[in-house]
């Protein structure tokens, strides 16, 4: 293929995919634990601001939703955020949270666990606020 040609279809699907690449920086109350005790008990050690990247869908209305958290190996820009555009694409609202971030956590220090006990339900309660009267 020649080079207008590649860099056409590159600009065509860049173009498609623009309206499910729209997304916004969000803050919520969340919780971290220190102890399995307490993430069993739903009693976090410590309040938290959530960080999340909230992505909609094209139109107006109610639309489903997906919380989506990485995994023990932290936020992986090649991942993650992926299937946050594959969703919106399809028509999902998403909210990509980050678990580390707010706690000052890096990979290394991933072992510490409770990463994603407090910051799932608050990521859930989150969006059912805000899609319910979208």
């Amino acid at each position: 293929m020649n080079r207008m040609r590649i860099l056409a279809l590159t600009m065509a699907t860049l173009l498609a995919c623009w309206p499910a690449l729209a997304a916004e920086t969000v803050r919520f109350a969340s919780g971290t634990y220190d102890t399995l005790g307490k993430i069993v008990a739903r009693q976090p050690s410590a309040d938290i601001e959530a960080i999340g990247t909230l992505s909609l869908p094209e139109g107006d209305g109610k639309v489903p939703a997906v919380v989506i958290l990485h995994t023990i190996g932290g936020l992986d820009p090649q991942n993650e955020p992926w299937f946050a555009e594959r969703l919106a694409q399809a028509g999902f609202a998403t909210l990509l949270v980050d678990t580390y971030a707010p706690r000052g956590w890096t990979v290394e220090m991933s072992t510490k666990g409770g990463a994603q006990g407090s910051a799932s339900q608050t990521a859930i309660a989150f969006l059912r606020k805000g899609m319910d009267g979208r």
